[in-house]
């Protein structure tokens, strides 16, 4: 909700959106790539994030933990334990980048 929020904010997301309610453990049970088609709808795939796109990560079956672009590789983002997280260096961020010894998938999105 952090990156709808943050949009309705600054005025370049609607603020009629509804989001319906969906479990917190989406990813794990289902493959199908929801969050990423929905904003693909809105964004185009880069291969360089800038200030004020989306990085958005792999977690379980599908895309599914986004942040907000500061300075690569300086983020905003939001976890239900920690609330708003600003992340200095994302690329650091054992648990945000690799699973295991393996690299995270991660794809850059902008409304730009």
């Amino acid at each position: 909700m952090l990156i709808v929020r943050t949009g309705q904010a600054v005025g370049i997301i609607p603020r009629d959106i509804v989001i319906p309610p969906y479990s917190p453990q989406f990813n794990l049970h289902r493959g199908a790539e929801t969050y990423l088609e929905g904003l693909l709808g809105y964004m185009r795939e880069v291969d360089t994030p800038e200030p004020g796109d989306i990085a958005l990560w792999q977690f379980g079956r599908c895309f599914s933990h986004a942040a907000i672009v500061s300075q690569w590789p300086r983020i905003i983002h939001a976890h239900t334990r920690a609330g708003v997280v600003i992340e200095e260096n994302a690329d650091s961020a054992r648990w945000l980048m690799f699973v295991g010894n393996d690299r995270r998938a991660v794809k850059f999105l902008s409304l730009w």
